[in-house]
């Protein structure tokens, strides 16, 4: 059995489970471990605040050690969050410091160990090659007695059994009724879980009810939509089934809570906090309801720096005062929402991207930025112009291991160092709408052909050719691949491919 592990992309937020980062200073013994100073606030309407995650219950069971605190702090002891974590060699963490009574703190990163790893000002955390049991410390800026300390113990990830020989693509499509589609589905959104590489998640497409979990890397599938939510009685539409899984994020902090569209079939946006088997639809009663046509959520973008903040843009218009269209943002989770006017009306492919906090990226007719949670945009953030593409999110916009943040285009791959500048990556012109990630490489497939490219994120302007499951594709009636997502524990990548179905394929 594998161990269970905590990361991504998504992290806790930031690569795939097992992601190799460059050696950083302190990453290798050679030099001290880095540290940082972070804050973490979100502004809205005008005023800034702290979206505050759960604390932890400082005591344990299992002998994992607690969170450490010394000293008074104002509004509860200093805590970190999560306060244990196990991650392959190579990984990354995501690590976020508050009090107990969930204020913001401000506070500076270290890791002890001189051979522990190291973590940057914003507590990403990057594990060293080598297993160990390690510790990561925030040391409260207001005060250097109050401090907290977490628990990382790196391991090794378990092998997925039955997996192809090296660049073999596989049809893994699960099983349905659909006529028109590999093995009766039509996939959708494919993500790999954040807290065990072996677990793959897999939307489908409104012809089918499903929504799939795979725990052995997509050898074999089991449903888990249905209880409350999943479908509707077949005459109304009413459950997250109904429609299409196009766009799904699932939490990398709290296990067990996934984010759904449901296009062209139930709509809204909806939540499930048990693993994929319930469903609550987040905006019966909402402002946001009322307003977006059809209640028509185009798609879902969560926040790398904080699971509890996301966004939804409108797949249609909304009514006044909203017009042209409108999205809508969360700070804890789903339970509430602010319904702001978008800076344009909707537009195919479009969509709105969190790099994090205020800062936002609109895809639509030309690309924009907000760097004051939809207040203000600018439009001159894409050097030589152009838009990307967002209505197909499916992992939080999280930084590679170089640093720089990738989005796909109509016109290639597009990258920035800090989320607001952006620019043209070389050799990637055509239609590289969907990407992927591991530690070491960047993915990019075409979703209208077969085309799937790869280049090393040491150097992301050296574009290679990566066999695409071609046969697979021509099976259905869609043209190319529109959904990606990277395991870099076992080194599996994933295409979904609408009525082309699924294939995973081991790469070298």
């Amino acid at each position: 059995m594998r161990s269970t592990l905590r990361d991504p992309w998504f992290p806790v937020l930031a690569c795939l489970v097992g992601c190799a980062a460059p050696a950083a200073d302190g990453a290798d013994g050679s030099d001290d471990a880095t540290s940082g100073t972070a804050a973490g606030t979100t502004a809205v309407d005008g005023e800034t605040t702290q979206a505050a995650e759960t604390a932890p219950d400082p005591d344990t069971t299992d002998g994992t050690a607690a969170n450490d605190t010394t000293g008074p702090s104002p509004g509860g002891a200093l805590v970190i969050v999560p306060e244990a974590v196990v991650l392959a060699p190579g990984a990354t963490a995501q690590f976020v410091a508050h009090t107990s009574d969930g204020d913001a703190q401000a506070v500076t990163w270290s890791v002890p160990e001189a051979d522990g790893g190291s973590i940057d000002p914003s507590g990403l955390y990057h594990a060293p090659a080598a297993e160990g049991v390690f510790h990561v410390v925030a040391t409260s800026d207001a005060d250097s007695d109050v401090t907290a300390e977490a628990t990382v113990t790196v391991a090794a990830v378990e092998g997925c059994d039955g997996l192809p020989a090296p660049g073999t693509w596989e049809n893994i499509t699960p099983p349905s009724n659909f006529p028109d589609a590999v093995n009766g589905t039509v996939g959708a959104a494919v993500i790999v879980d954040p807290f065990d590489p072996g677990t793959v998640w897999l939307g489908t497409g409104g012809e089918n009810d499903e929504i799939w979990r795979s725990d052995d890397c997509g050898a074999g599938w089991e449903r888990v939509n249905t209880g409350p939510g999943s479908v509707g009685d077949g005459m109304t539409y009413g459950g997250v089934g109904d429609g299409a899984q196009w766009s799904m994020m699932v939490d990398p902090v709290d296990p067990g809570v996934l984010f759904a569209v449901s296009g062209y079939g139930a709509q809204s946006l909806w939540r499930s906090t048990d693993g994929g088997v319930q469903w609550t639809d987040l905006f019966v009663d909402e402002e946001y309801g009322a307003v977006a046509e059809y209640r028509f959520v185009n798609n879902v973008s969560m926040d790398p720096a904080d699971h509890r903040h996301l966004l939804v843009t409108t797949h249609g218009g909304c009514a006044e005062p909203y017009q042209p269209s409108c999205m809508a943002e969360t700070l804890d989770g789903g339970e509430s929402w602010r319904v702001l006017t978008s800076p344009e009306g909707w537009i195919e492919g479009g969509g709105v991207v969190i790099v994090e906090g205020d800062t936002w990226v609109w895809c639509g007719s030309i690309l924009m930025v907000t760097e004051d949670a939809g207040a203000t945009w600018s439009t001159d953030n894409l050097e030589g112009g152009g838009s990307c593409e967002a209505e197909y999110t499916i992992r939080p916009l999280v930084p590679t291991v170089s640093g720089n943040r990738y989005l796909g285009s109509r016109s290639g791959v597009i990258r920035s160092a800090d989320g607001v500048q952006w620019e043209h990556v070389p050799n990637t012109s055509g239609f590289m709408v969907m990407l992927a990630h591991g530690s070491t490489h960047l993915y990019a497939a075409d979703q209208w052909s077969p085309t799937l490219r790869r280049a090393a994120l040491v150097d992301d302007a050296t574009w290679e050719d990566v066999p695409a499951p071609s046969e697979q594709i021509a099976m259905g009636h869609d043209g190319g691949i529109p959904f990606l997502a990277y395991d870099d524990a076992h080194h599996v990548l994933y295409a979904s491919m609408f009525s082309g179905g699924v294939a995973r394929m081991v790469v070298e």
